[in-house]
C-alpha cells in the first residue's frame, strides 16, 4: 500500500512525492494551476488556498514545473515560502477578501422572539438609515426589503438612495450592526444617533444632494434583493446618508436591510 502524507491544510498525497518531486498535478489540481506550484500558492486567476500552500512548500527539482507565469516569470526566480508567508497565507481570515463587512436592519437585534417587522404607514417613510463617518465613506454591497401583505394591491414605491439631508429615526445601537463576515471584527464606522443611523423615521427631514442607487414598485405581497455587481457598486461619501424609503397607499408591515463593506 502507498504511504500517504496528509499536508497541514488536510490533503492527503503520496509520501513519495514529498520526498522526490514530482512532474505531473496531482488528482484535484488541474494544469493551469500547476504552473505555479512549487513557489506561490495561487493558480494562474490569483487565487490562494491552504492546499497550494502545502504544495509550495514540498522540495522541488529543476525539473518539476516547466511552464512559465503568464507574466513570464520563471518559477524558479520567485524561491520557496517562508515560514512567515506560510503562516499568514493559511491564517489569514478568508471571508470578503479583505473587506470589513456590516449589516443593519430596520430594527434592534432580536432575542427571545423574531426581529419585529414595522409598518411603512400611508404616507413617504424612511425605513432605515445609514449614516457614515465624518472621516470616510462606505461601499454598498446589497440591500433588500420584504412585506407581509396576503392579498393583492397597488405596489408600493421603494427608494434607495444617498444624500445629505437627514431624517429623525429611532437609533441603532453597536449591538444592532451585524459584524457580517468576521465577528471578531472592530466596530463599523457608522455613526448612531437619532439624527444618524437608525430605523422607522418619525420626522423625513428635508432630502438634499440626492443620489438614486435603486427604484422600484414592489408589491406589499413581495419581496426585492439587491446585490450590486463586484467592482460596480454604489458607495457613499464620508458625512452622508443612505436610506430606504417607501411610500404606500395603505401600511404594510416591513423587514429591511443593508448590507456595506469599508
Amino acid at each position: 500500500m502507498t504511504a500517504m502524507l496528509r499536508t497541514r491544510s488536510g490533503l492527503l498525497i503520496p509520501e513519495s512525492l514529498a520526498d522526490e518531486g514530482y512532474t505531473s498535478p496531482p488528482v484535484g489540481i488541474d494544469r493551469p494551476e500547476w504552473r505555479t506550484l512549487t513557489t506561490k500558492p495561487h493558480d494562474h486567476f490569483g487565487r490562494m488556498d491552504a492546499d497550494r500552500a502545502d504544495l509550495a512548500r514540498l522540495r522541488r527539482r529543476e525539473d518539476r514545473i516547466v511552464h512559465r507565469l503568464p507574466d513570464g516569470t520563471d518559477p524558479a526566480d520567485l524561491g520557496e515560502l517562508t515560514d512567515r508567508e506560510y503562516e499568514a497565507l493559511t491564517h489569514a481570515p478568508r471571508g470578503g477578501g479583505g473587506e470589513r463587512l456590516y449589516q443593519a436592519f430596520n430594527g434592534v437585534a432580536p432575542t427571545t422572539a423574531a426581529s419585529v417587522v414595522v409598518t411603512t404607514a400611508a404616507v413617504i417613510k424612511t425605513m432605515l438609515q445609514i449614516a457614515t463617518a465624518t472621516t470616510r465613506g462606505i461601499t454598498i454591497v446589497e440591500w433588500g426589503i420584504s412585506f407581509d401583505g396576503s392579498a393583492a394591491a397597488v405596489p408600493g414605491k421603494c427608494e434607495f438612495f444617498g444624500c445629505t439631508g437627514a431624517a429623525t429615526v429611532t437609533t441603532l445601537n453597536a449591538a444592532d450592526i451585524v459584524k457580517y463576515n468576521n465577528p471578531n471584527d472592530e466596530a463599523s464606522t457608522i455613526q448612531l444617533g437619532t439624527a444618524l443611523s437608525g430605523f422607522t423615521a418619525s420626522a423625513e427631514g428635508t432630502v438634499a444632494a440626492w443620489r438614486g442607487f435603486d427604484l422600484q414598485l414592489i408589491a406589499p405581497t413581495n419581496q426585492y434583493i439587491k446585490q450590486f455587481p463586484q467592482g460596480r457598486e454604489p458607495c457613499a461619501a464620508l458625512s452622508t446618508f443612505l436610506r430606504i424609503r417607501v411610500t404606500f397607499a395603505v401600511a404594510i408591515n416591513a423587514y429591511c436591510y443593508v448590507l456595506w463593506s469599508e
